[in-house]
């Protein structure tokens, strides 16, 4: 089934002759029940999808970032774990613009989606890009300042499962992340020694050179 080309119109059109009276009958008794069935039969995006055209929003996102957190999870990158990603940025995207969603489970999905191309950016070198993307996420503090990271400390607890259960990854990403900076700006060859140094501090203060 392939749900990027449903027509939602269609089914509604004909609502009488399935003896469905109300759009919240066509929801339950069409969208949700196959919305349902596909992820009973771990086909995430259509699931994913069904739920958005069903206008399950707190469902949609709650999916969202569950699946992202089992593809940070497991690493392997696969179709299965694009397809998902796609979908994410899509939704999350869509939701951001039109204000549908807002709540934990919101902000996990969006966390998760940032820290899944922050990895995609450092395999691909953009070192930048993929610190830019972590410190967005605001999960671990970069700067040296105490209370910030008491604070952050004291929020984990209140973070969604996802988000906790992936500490490892996104807290290993950050510092490896971190390094290949600090060595590239250390290492590159700039004729101004002022230059380089203003870099280094940069580095160290999070301010943009």
């Amino acid at each position: 089934m392939h749900t990027d080309y449903i027509q939602s119109g269609l089914i509604e059109q004909n609502a009488r002759l399935l003896r469905l009276t109300e759009v919240q009958q066509y929801n339950e008794h069409i969208l949700l029940r196959a919305a349902r069935r596909s992820e009973e039969n771990d086909r995430i995006s259509e699931a994913i999808k069904l739920f958005n055209l069903a206008g399950d929003y707190a469902t949609v996102v709650s999916c969202l970032a569950i699946a992202l957190g089992n593809i940070l999870a497991n690493s392997g990158p696969d179709e299965k774990a694009h397809s998902i990603q796609r979908t994410a940025k899509e939704i999350l995207h869509h939701y951001e613009r039109t204000n549908k969603v807002v709540g934990r489970n919101y902000d996990a999905a969006s966390n998760l989606l940032r820290i899944r191309e922050a990895m995609e950016a450092k395999e691909n070198g953009d070192l930048e890009i993929a610190l830019g993307l972590l410190e967005n996420t605001n999960l671990v503090p970069l700067a040296e300042d105490t209370m910030k990271i008491a604070k952050k400390v004291e929020e984990f607890k209140d973070l969604h499962e996802s988000v906790q259960r992936n500490l490892p990854v996104y807290l290993l990403l950050t510092m490896r992340t971190l390094a290949e900076v600090y060595h590239k700006v250390k290492n590159s060859t700039v004729a101004d020694a002022t230059k380089q140094k203003v870099c280094i501090s940069w580095f160290f203060n999070r301010r943009k050179c």
